[in-house]
């Protein structure tokens, strides 16, 4: 019997960790660079920066100088 439901909650647990492997979307990473783009130069880059080392720990796949191009930087 807690074979069953040490079980379940590992399947639970599993499949929790599937939907959090990325929190962003492509739609969010244009959705951010587009506002962005309204900063001042110096400031955009500080910022961009931030998102960029949050983008990059959330998905290994994202790709720092299309974002960056994207947000005018």
């Amino acid at each position: 019997m807690l074979s069953q439901e040490l079980r379940k909650a590992a399947q639970s647990i599993h499949s929790t960790e599937q939907i959090k492997t990325s929190a962003f979307t492509k739609k969010h990473y244009i959705a951010i660079a587009n506002i962005l783009k309204s900063l001042p130069l110096a400031q955009r880059l500080e910022v961009a920066e931030k998102f960029v080392t949050m983008f990059e720990g959330d998905n290994p796949q994202f790709k720092k100088d299309v974002f960056l191009q994207a947000c005018g930087c």
